[in-house]
Parts: structure tokens; sequence; C-alpha cells
């Protein structure tokens, strides 16, 4: 929210909305069974959890009971108001162009309480273990309004996220969440580097998995052998086909050079055949 708030220029820049969302046909943008599962499934969800928490209230004298129901309001908030009015995108074909302030405000909710959420849950496994392992540290460190200190901890750190963090968008272009407002748009170029650095450093893993093996003193096969070292090679060939084939600066930078050459190499030849051509006599 901070952008919206306070740099609403940097806000301009990042999740203006300068092209026409037509670009995209609507019925790429249109997910009804999509959607329509993601209301039904969120709605079940809520249904469910409301009389677990009005039963879970009644023991709220109790630590674990009081972090779940934390947990447990955190999730319907999400399922109610975050999820539900994804599905409403989905059927509807609307993406963050559509509504830009209203996609925005719920995406910083959105990862807000997702991060609330999963802070508790922590916070519950951490109580939960010390209960079973060395319950007079539970005690000290849970024990009476100690609770309270956690939970507003997580608290915090919901409020620091929605102000400070990244909202998390929803487009029903690509049916998911994600960081770009204008996915499907214009590339996140973020999101492609990542994926390259991934697939770098899952052949170096396979082919170090492949050494560990080898090195280990046990005695594989001869085709284990040979395929390992092809994937060995391939870990240090492939990144260079990566960045050809997934960095669009490095492409464009090969293909300028490669037609700068071209066309040097043709007007080269073009002079040395009109030299030949002048100096043959007719």
């Amino acid at each position: 929210m901070e952008f919206f708030l306070f740099r609403h220029a940097d806000y301009e820049k990042l999740y203006s909305c300068t092209y026409d969302i037509s670009t995209a046909p609507l019925e790429k943008r249109v997910h009804t069974i999509h959607g329509s599962l993601l209301i039904a499934v969120s709605t079940f969800f809520v249904l469910v959890y409301i009389p677990t928490l009005l039963v879970m209230y009644q023991y709220l004298k109790k630590t674990a009971y009081q972090l779940m129901i934390v947990i447990g309001l955190s999730d319907v908030f999400i399922l109610t108001f975050v999820v539900i009015p994804y599905g409403i995108m989905s059927i509807t074909g609307d993406v963050f162009c559509s509504h830009p302030s209203l996609s925005y405000i719920i995406g910083c909710a959105s990862g807000g309480l997702w991060v609330l959420s999963t802070e508790m849950s922590c916070i519950l496994a951490l109580y939960r273990c010390l209960e079973l392992w060395r319950p007079f540290v539970a005690d000290a460190l849970f024990r009476g309004k100690k609770t309270l200190a956690w939970v507003g901890f997580s608290f915090i750190h919901l409020f620091v996220t929605i102000l400070f963090g990244m909202p998390i968008i929803y487009s029903s272009l690509v049916g998911s969440m994600v960081l770009n407002p204008h996915a499907g748009y214009i590339d996140d170029a973020g999101v492609i580097s990542l994926i390259q650095a991934l697939v770098i450093c899952s052949c170096a893993a396979i082919s170090d998995a492949h050494w560990t093996i080898i090195f280990s003193g046990q005695s594989p096969s001869q085709m284990v052998c040979f395929v390992g070292m092809y994937i060995w090679i391939c870990g240090y060939g492939i990144p260079g086909l990566i960045y050809i084939s997934m960095n669009r600066t490095v492409r464009h930078s090969l293909l300028r050079i490669v037609d700068y050459n071209m066309k040097r190499s043709i007007v080269s030849i073009s002079r040395k055949v009109e030299q030949v051509r002048s100096q043959t006599p007719l």
C-alpha cells in the first residue's frame, strides 16, 4: 500500500494501465469452470470453518486454541475476501487493469493475510513441539498474556507486509496469482531470469549428484557413466543455449551482431566481385 498511498508517482510507473486490456481477447480471459470452482471450494471451506471456530471459542483459555482461532479467522478472511473475488474475476474475465485500485488493495491484503496465517501456523507448531518436549519451556514462553505478544508480533508483521510488501495480483488471463500486474500483456523479466537460474542450477545439481555416486566408491553401470558424462558436459554447455533461448537481451544482441557481420560479408563479397569484373577484359 506504500506506493498507492504515499508514492503515487512510483505507483503509476509500476501499475499504470496505459494499454488496452482487449488486446487479450475476452474468451482467453474468461474461465467459468475455474472461477466457479474457486468460489464453490472457498464457500465450502468457510461453511466448515465457521462452526469449527465457534466450538474452539469455548476453549479460548487454552493457548493452542487461541492460536488456532487466529489462524482460522485469517483463513476465513482469505477465502471470503480474496479467493471468492478471484473466482468472480475468472468468470467475468477481469484483469488488474479492469479494477486497478481494488485489485491492488486485495493483493496487499492477500499478501498480509498469507504472512499472518503462515507465521501463526509456525508459532502453533513451535508451541506444540515445546509442549511435548519441554512443557515448562512452553509455559514460560506462552503462559497467560505472553500468547498475546506472539499474536501481536504476527499482526505487526501483517500490517508491515500490507503497507510495504508487494501485492499479490490475480489475473484471469493466467488464472493464478502473480507479482506482475500486467501478466500476459507485458513480459516479466524477473520471472524469466528466475527460470533461467533454476534451469542452470538444476543442470549443475544433476551433474553433482552423478559425480557423488561415481566418487562414492560404488561401481555404476557403463550406461550410467555414459549418461553422467553427457549430463556433466550439458551442465557446462546448456547455460549458453538457455541464455540464447530465454534471455531476450542476449538473443537480440547476438542477432544484431550476426546481421551486422552478414551485411559486412555481403558488402565485402560484392566489392570483390566488382573488382574481379573490372579487371576482367570484356
